[in-house]
């Protein structure tokens, strides 16, 4: 096989096998079991595309003997390959995080709803032009307009120029408070969206090979 034919064949696509060996999906003789990826069309003759489909234990023994039910399925009459459509794959073990991923794991989602837990912790400030509007209620049951024989002490002076209006039975706008303390909330905004967190991403299509070399199992 010449030069040229050998980097098309790079090109096509490659497996991703553990102890990072890489070969093109046209490759000879591939292990059973082992992805790869294409930017063709179509996966391979010898392999299947990686989007989840159920197949026949009777009619791909070998692949399943190395895949179970991992991916879903009925133990000994059909068996799902890995549904790699939209996703991105991920090593099996333990993350720096400390989690446990298990081998056919799916985790992870394309979007993400923000809640208060996940905000910093932050005040919002009234500025000095915002109006704040009180509700304001005074009992006048058995108030007085004028003084009488039982309240005839007013503290005004006798010897005023003039006559006063110290009675009244309604309220000054605007009030005065003086002490007390004010609660409320400033105006709802947003649209409650959730986040969206995917990365750049490039579709190809993944590819299972059904057909090659069995695996040998590691020393």
């Amino acid at each position: 096989m010449n030069t040229k034919i050998k980097m098309q064949n790079m090109l096509l696509g490659f497996f991703l096998l553990s102890g990072g060996s890489a070969f093109a999906c046209s490759g000879a003789d591939p292990f059973i079991g082992s992805v790869c990826m294409t930017a063709a069309k179509y996966c391979p003759d010898g392999y299947l595309e990686a989007n989840g489909q159920l197949l026949q234990v009777n009619q791909y023994q070998a692949l399943y003997a190395l895949m179970g039910i991992t991916y879903g399925g009925s133990t000994g009459q059909n068996f799902n390959l890995p549904n790699m459509q939209g996703r991105v794959p991920v090593g099996v073990g333990k993350s720096p995080s400390g989690l446990v991923i298990n081998l056919g794991q799916q985790r992870g989602s394309e979007s993400v709803p923000i809640t208060t837990a996940n905000l910093p912790a932050h005040v919002h400030t009234l500025g000095t032009a915002s109006t704040v509007s009180l509700n304001v209620s005074m009992n006048t049951a058995n108030n007085r307009l004028a003084p009488d024989a039982t309240f005839n002490k007013l503290a005004a002076s006798a010897l005023g120029p003039g006559a006063a209006n110290i009675w009244s039975d309604t309220v000054t706008n605007p009030v005065k408070a003086i002490g007390g303390s004010l609660s409320g909330s400033t105006d709802v905004t947003g649209s409650n969206l959730p986040l969206n967190v995917i990365s750049p991403q490039l579709a190809l299509k993944y590819c299972v090979a059904t057909t090659g070399l069995w695996p040998p199992m590691p020393n």
